[in-house]
């Protein structure tokens, strides 16, 4: 018989779960000699013709199953004994396909396959295999090559592939559900070019290892959180990580040695980007872009920060499980570096230049380094550390206190220009949905400016608020969500140092509270009062008060949304000392003469040293007993004075031994006696203001101030009214 037809028909061989097979069938029976000697003729095939041929091969136990159906087979055999020769045509539609393991599914299941065949069978060998051959998968061209070992010992094969411009869908199609619920985590809708093997063993329960590369150009690639255009790179599956182990999930890795594309104008590239285990799948990449500042304003979305000029170099990189949802981008880490950007600080309308540094954001960090910016005309270096910024915002442990430490150096600051400090907030006129990527990063990122601690190290060489100039200015201020802690602020004025440390609570409609202790040394009294503008007071200002004053005192007071102090509402003590002090062209002093020192020079008044405790209250200054031994005379002063026209109400008592003294002309300069030395017999000189405000003096033998205790009493019920109601409204 030289030729064979079959139609119609099929071959099923089968191992079942008990491990009954049919295999049998496919023996050769065994021949006594007499048979073999009485045989003179061997079956010889030349040609076979197939349609509509069903194969099916089961192995319940080893969970294997390969199946077609063959539409049409022409093959045509010729060999010399010992290798065969097979030239087949043939066309045939895989039902199940490939099942080497029936848990991950099987390769080309439901494809057609067509293809031109020269197979080469060595007997010896006992090896099948075939060239390069162009092979049809779903029409699509690929190039096959490979072999098939059936030695009893080691059954093996390996089949190699190569083939162009391949459309991804149909990457899914050929592979088996394991690996597609894998790669159809992914879309491109350009093609692919893929080279690979698939090499294993032909016995039972056996993985093969697939080992598959792949190139494309200028493709679109979709992701569940990005879409990438322009996108070109090369990568690898293979299931072999460890030539040792079995070829399963756990062993499996796809990997990109090289990717580019473009995010929505962000350049990205990368190397090396691995998913390795995908049973559980892990994800490691660095990716890199330098791209417009601008460009990652949508990114971002930040509620308080606006990306408005420069250039950006970024880089990302995770290293950690790959989720299908987002959450895994929670921990997503970079690094962005900036030069010359422009950013706008929503909040405060403060829109920072010539920004310049580096902006790392990690797991529960964040950091600036090197940083330099402009605001106005302040040049500002900066140094930033964040912790625990992931455990307080994003895992919501509340037991971990967020912190940011920022250090701050310049040459020169106005302090005058950081005022809206003290503004009501604005928000964003236009609301920006973050990009998925950066949508966990951002948030965090917005709720470290709103509700972390922000704790600021300042040192500047020089700085300016309206009047004020001074030196080597340090603070150390933490920034809460609803107060300021002034551990420290100092700074050199005058020929003197300025110290002071305290709170600052903020209430609605931008009022704030200001609970401050400040120490003042040695500083000239003309310099101080002018750079603080006589605290906004004008019944003794720098015209008047010359000398060296120093001060303790504890102050309260409201500050407006100008972050200027309101005059009223200052409460507090204050325990001072005015060395080398004068007074010039003081109106009350001038009155004086209209009682006593008649013929002595009022406008310039020098005296010893001032010291004393002023009670403030509102507008209203009260002035503990105080001896003035000047260059006149010596007073003793007492009582209250009224910043805003009301209430004041002072003694001046005028010892009758000034009348006599001659000491006032000499050059020896005046020295104190103290508050209760004896005096001798006195003037006394009440001061009140009129119904105009106007201060005007009398003579007085009352020698009492009006209701003194109870008025104390009255103005402590006040104050602490007051102190309950500001703390109501920080609660609200």
């Amino acid at each position: 018989m030289k030729r064979i037809f079959i139609e119609d028909g099929s071959f099923h061989l089968f191992t079942d779960s008990a491990g009954y097979s049919n295999k049998y069938l496919l023996q050769v029976k065994s021949k006594n000699e007499g048979e073999k000697k009485s045989s003179s003729h061997a079956v010889e095939i030349n040609d076979i013709s197939i349609k509509n041929f069903e194969v099916i091969i089961e192995d319940h136990k080893a969970n294997k199953e390969i199946s077609m159906l063959v539409n049409e087979l022409d093959a045509s055999i010729n060999g010399d004994g010992k290798v065969m020769d097979i030239k087949m045509k043939e066309k045939i539609t895989m039902k199940k396909g490939l099942g080497f393991n029936l848990t991950n599914g099987a390769y080309l299941e439901k494809q057609t396959v067509e293809a031109r065949w020269k197979i080469q069978i060595d007997k010896e060998t006992q090896t099948l295999s075939f060239g390069k051959t162009k092979v049809k998968i779903n029409d699509h061209p690929f190039t096959l090559n490979g072999k098939f070992v059936f030695d009893k010992a080691e059954p093996n094969f390996a089949i190699y592939l190569d083939t162009k411009n391949l459309p991804y869908e149909n990457v899914n199609k050929i592979v088996t559900a394991a690996i597609k619920l894998k790669t159809g985590l992914v879309q491109m809708k350009g093609t692919v070019d893929a080279q690979g093997s698939v090499i294993g063993s032909l016995l039972p329960a056996h993985e093969p290892a697939v080992d598959i590369n792949w190139q494309t150009t200028n493709n679109t690639f979709i992701t569940p959180v990005i879409t990438f255009t322009e996108c070109s790179f090369s990568g690898n599956f293979m299931n072999s990580v460890n030539k040792d182990s079995l070829h399963l999930d756990p062993n499996s890795r796809i990997s990109f040695s090289t990717f580019q594309g473009n995010w929505d104008g962000v350049n990205l590239s990368g190397k090396n980007i691995s998913i390795t285990n995908l049973l559980e799948p892990q994800l490691r990449f660095v990716l890199h872009s330098d791209c417009k500042l601008e460009a990652l304003e949508n990114k971002f979305a930040l509620k308080d920060i606006s990306f408005k000029g420069g250039e950006a170099s970024l880089d990302l990189f995770y290293d950690g499980p790959l989720t299908k949802d987002n959450s895994m981008l929670q921990d997503l880490e970079g690094k962005l570096l900036m030069r010359n950007g422009v950013i706008e600080y929503v909040p405060r309308s403060f829109t920072f230049t010539d920004c310049n540094g580096d902006v790392g954001f990690f797991k529960d960090s964040i950091s600036m380094r090197k940083f330099s910016c402009s605001y106005l005309k302040n040049k500002l270096n900066i140094e930033v550390d964040g912790k625990n910024i992931r455990r307080k915002f994003v895992v919501n442990d509340l037991s971990q206190q967020a912190v940011v430490n920022c250090f701050v150096n310049s040459p020169y600051i106005n302090l005058q220009d950081f005022n809206p400090l003290f503004a009501p907030v604005k928000q964003r006129t236009k609301t920006l949905k973050a990009a998925p990527t950066f949508a966990a990063t951002a948030r965090k990122i917005d709720e470290v400016l709103v509700n972390s601690i922000i704790a600021v190290q300042i040192k500047a060489e020089a700085v300016k608020h309206q009047k004020l100039e001074a030196t080597n200015f340090e603070a150390d201020i933490k920034f809460h969500p609803h107060h300021w802690e002034v551990a420290r602020v100092s700074v050199n004025l005058a020929g003197g140092r300025i110290v002071t440390n305290g709170k600052i609570l903020h209430g609605e409609n931008s009022k704030h509270t200001a609970d401050i202790s400040t120490v003042i040394s040695n500083v000239d009294v003309k310099k101080l009062l002018y750079a603080f503008d006589n605290f906004g007071q004008d019944a003794i200002t720098e015209k008047n008060l010359r000398g060296n004053f120093s001060t303790t005192a504890s102050l309260k007071a409201g500050i407006n949304n100008l972050g200027r102090m309101i005059p009223s509402s200052l409460f507090g003590t204050l325990d001072f000392s005015l060395k080398n002090g004068a007074i010039v062209n003081f109106p009350p002093f001038e009155n004086m003469k209209s009682f006593v020192f008649k013929n002595r020079d009022m406008k310039n008044v020098m005296f010893a040293e001032l010291k004393n405790r002023m009670d403030i209250k509102g507008t209203d200054i009260f002035i503990n007993r105080m001896e003035i031994q000047s260059s006149v005379g010596r007073l003793f002063v007492e009582g209250n004075y009224g910043l805003n026209g009301k209430n004041t109400d002072m003694l001046i008592q005028v010892p009758l031994s000034n009348l006599s003294n001659k000491s006032f002309t000499d050059d020896e300069a005046p020295k104190n006696k103290g508050t209760k030395a004896k005096v001798g017999m006195s003037v006394w000189i009440r001061a009140e203001n009129d119904e105009t405000g106007k201060v005007k003096m009398k003579l007085t033998l009352r020698k009492k101030l009006k209701d003194k205790k109870m008025n104390e009493k009255m103005e402590k019920n006040k104050v602490a009214k007051k102190e309950i109601e500001s703390r109501q409204n920080i609660l609200k």
